[in-house]
């Protein structure tokens, strides 16, 4: 497979993400073991989920929910498997595994091109300093699809629907042993490691996935790596693709019959990790608003009822985006949670109009209510002044008389709000947040630990209008990350 640089005619949104994840991986492994010892051991573990977790909140990924749904059970799949593996006699390293697990993938926030992401994964981490030695514990799909070659399969055979003969069962078997038994973990676990709505993948679902595979992939490609598993080696032959998925498939079945009979109770972990997966929670700031007075509004039992703001045309389009992407992404919203504000109710109204998800029920909820800080509204304020004061309505100095909320208070309400929702959901679901600029900051910025001063607050993590923000919860029920889903569309939002 022929070497190609990421930057020929890469869209300039991948290029860009290869380059932050690039140097990011460059920056985390230099404090790792794997370089010096070639011995992967926890806390490389540690530094690959910080790299991964990182990897996403600096280039905010176009990945669907399942990519973060294999990506973190994968690895727990791999460790559980290597784990008894190990204790059954099979020389295998469980830490060399996880870590493997949890970059296998990595290419995908680049591009999820066939093959290729696979080849721009191995680069960033080869460029990040992760020794060849301990990369090819993942089996190649490079290899797996010359192998595949070999069997000759039929027509019949590509589509799963008839067995193989003994002479390709022997070539299976030649594959299978050629396989280490840290890569047969690793191939498992990323192939098995994967959800539908039954739950973790058997090797039923796993074939029926594989029966589906070409739908799911471009049938052209301007790349060559992704261009050779389209094309057939010999005219009249299956494709290299599907006929890899064949191959991937009978190893996959050979490699959970091999720990079986090594004394792995496979399918007993596999009954553990039934609901083992990350929940989402995505905090969505409303829309653009309709305020041609340009006054500094609050909530709305504080002010004039002719003063209430409404969402503006801009702000219903910014909400379908949400939920467009929301859809094409397929996150699993089961609910949406929004301030009790006008300007926000109709913002989940729209989101909820326009997500393809079964119906959906918005509740109204104080905790996510606006920052009770009437005083700029009381005056008469305009935008433009209280942009002045970097809209800082935490300065006791300037607001104590209107008894303004505090910060402390905004961030009880809303962090309750939000673990209470990431509670309620089982794996692989997402529940939205519909609340406020300063709310969401607080809300936002207390989650990532950040000690910030009111007068900072917008210069940190601070969400624009119609902005949403994907936040990943881990199985142990701990933030894992959080990322930006809008794109372009974006870049004429406001923050006041």
């Amino acid at each position: 497979m022929s070497l190609e640089n990421p930057k020929i005619t890469e869209s300039p949104e991948s290029i860009a993400r290869y380059e932050a994840i690039k140097e990011l991986g460059q920056d985390i492994f230099k404090n790792g073991e794997t370089g010096k010892a070639d011995l992967v051991t926890q806390k490389d573990v540690y530094l690959a989920k910080e790299f991964l977790a990182k990897s996403a909140e600096e280039t905010n990924p176009p990945v669907w929910a399942s990519y973060w749904e294999h990506v973190i059970l994968a690895p727990e799949l791999g460790r559980r498997v290597s784990k008894e593996s190990a204790d059954n006699g099979i020389a295998v390293n469980p830490d060399e595994v996880e870590f493997l697990l949890w970059l296998h993938d990595v290419g995908v926030e680049v591009t999820p091109r066939y093959l290729r992401k696979d080849f721009i994964g191995d680069q960033i981490l080869i460029k990040a300093g992760i020794p060849r030695e301990i990369l090819e514990g993942l089996s190649s799909t490079h290899r797996l699809m010359v192998e595949a070659e070999k069997l000759q399969l039929t027509d019949s055979q590509i589509r799963l629907d008839e067995k193989l003969d003994v002479e390709q069962k022997r070539k299976v078997d030649y594959y299978f042993d050629s396989l280490s038994p840290t890569q047969r973990i690793t191939n498992l676990a990323d192939n098995l490691g994967k959800r539908d709505e039954d739950g973790l993948f058997t090797l039923e679902a796993f074939r029926k996935y594989l029966k589906t595979q070409e739908t799911r992939y471009s049938k052209s490609s301007p790349w060559s790596t992704e261009n050779w598993s389209i094309a057939s080696p010999t005219e009249g032959k299956p494709s290299r693709r599907p006929a890899g998925a064949v191959l991937q498939y009978f190893t996959v079945a050979k490699t959970v019959e091999w720990l079986e009979e090594m004394g792995v109770d496979f399918n007993g972990i596999c009954r553990d990790l039934s609901d083992y997966g990350p929940r989402f929670v995505t905090v969505v700031r409303h829309g653009e608003l309709d305020n041609p007075k340009g006054i500094v509004y609050n909530r709305d039992n504080l002010m004039d009822p002719n003063d209430i703001i409404h969402l503006s045309i801009q702000g219903k389009d910014q909400m379908r985006q949400v939920a467009k992407t929301l859809s094409d992404r397929r996150f699993n919203s089961v609910g949406i949670f929004s301030s009790p504000e006008t300007r926000a109710i109709e913002s989940a109204e729209t989101l909820r109009e326009n997500l393809q998800s079964a119906v959906i029920e918005i509740k109204t909820l104080d905790g996510l209510d606006d920052s009770l800080s009437p005083g700029p509204y009381i005056e008469g304020m305009k935008m433009g002044e209280f942009m002045k004061l970097g809209g800082n309505v935490y300065d006791s100095s300037r607001w104590g008389k209107y008894d303004h909320e505090s910060s402390e208070s905004i961030v009880s309400r809303t962090q309750n709000i939000f673990w209470r929702a990431a509670r309620s959901l089982k794996a692989g679901e997402n529940a939205i947040l519909v609340s406020h600029g300063d709310p969401i900051a607080w809300l936002l910025n207390s989650l990532e630990g950040s000690e910030i001063s009111p007068d900072k607050l917008r210069d940190m993590i601070y969400p624009k209008k119609g902005e949403a923000v994907v936040a990943i919860i881990d199985p142990k029920g701990e933030l894992f990350t959080m990322y930006s889903l809008n794109g372009p569309r974006l870049t004429s939002s406001k923050i006041y």
